[in-house]
């Protein structure tokens, strides 16, 4: 009973704080239905920040997975759909909301994490916090957990700087959250000096021809 509580409590949260960042982030109240967190707050979200690709690690020591797809988790992944095709977490919230006595089996341990997770990741995305890690060019002193016991994410890292400003993504850049790069001063400076050197090499060639 305490778990199927906690998870009716964790997605409670989820579709409050969903709606607040589905307004913070441009969305509007329709004015002839009702806002509805997953296909219309999740939804929008899904659009702008691939929501459903961001992977969330259960980092916490004291917690032991023979199998690995119960430790890396996409708690968002159909999120933002409804009926059969949701999220399993989602699906057993509405069964044990609606009938407890019956679906009591539906609020597990592995529904709670999965909520619990997906819940972790859209308040990361509501703090909105960004960090200036000085020197450390390997990300290696980000907090990858984020104030959390039990969850972290992951860091795209991806110390080269192009010459047109483009940043460039690694295979796993959509299952970050947070992204490494260098500050607008200190690109800029690289660009300048890698178009000088450009510059002096065609005009060392020109010398020699």
């Amino acid at each position: 009973m305490k778990i199927s509580e906690l998870l009716i409590r964790s997605v409670v949260e989820i579709e409050s704080i969903a709606k607040d960042l589905f307004l913070a982030n441009g969305g509007k109240i329709p004015s002839d239905s009702d806002l509805y967190f997953d296909t219309d707050c999740l939804e929008l979200l899904e659009y702008r920040w691939s929501l459903s690709a961001k992977q969330v690690v259960v980092s916490a020591q004291n917690f032991y997975f023979a199998n690995v797809d119960n430790q890396i988790l996409t708690p968002l992944k159909k999120a933002n759909k409804r009926g059969t095709g949701g999220s399993d977490w989602k699906k057993a919230y509405q069964a044990v909301k609606h009938n407890r006595t019956f679906s009591l089996s539906k609020g597990n341990l592995k529904n709670l994490i999965r909520a619990m997770a997906a819940l972790y990741l859209l308040n990361v995305y509501y703090k909105d916090n960004r960090f200036e890690l000085d020197k450390d060019s390997s990300g290696l002193t980000f907090d990858e957990r984020q104030g959390s016991e039990i969850f972290s994410i992951k860091l795209h890292v991806n110390t080269s700087i192009s010459v047109d400003g483009t940043y460039r993504k690694n295979v796993d850049f959509d299952e970050c959250v947070y992204l490494l790069k260098a500050t607008d001063e200190t690109a800029e400076a690289v660009r300048v000096s890698i178009r000088n050197i450009e510059k002096n090499t065609k005009s060392s060639q020109q010398n020699i021809c």
